[in-house]
């Protein structure tokens, strides 16, 4: 018998409980996590030097060297 009152019950409960976490996760994310990173791409930015990170490589003209070496 009470199972019968207390099932309708829980079920629009854990319904509510979807609403409002996702509220709630919405409202940190716009007000607390987004503010915050948007500040530390602002303020944290790395001074960039003259030189590159990329390396130059020379062409590979062995073919069967490459797909031995491929995996």
């Amino acid at each position: 018998m009470i199972n019968f009152i207390w099932q309708p019950i829980k079920s629009l409960l854990v319904k509510i409980g979807r609403v409002q976490t996702i509220i709630i996760m919405a409202v940190v994310y716009f007000i607390v996590i987004g503010p915050m990173a948007i500040l530390f791409q602002i303020f944290h930015r790395r001074k960039t030097s003259g030189k590159t990170y990329w390396l130059k490589k020379d062409p590979i003209t062995d073919m069967n060297l490459y797909l031995t070496r491929q995996f």
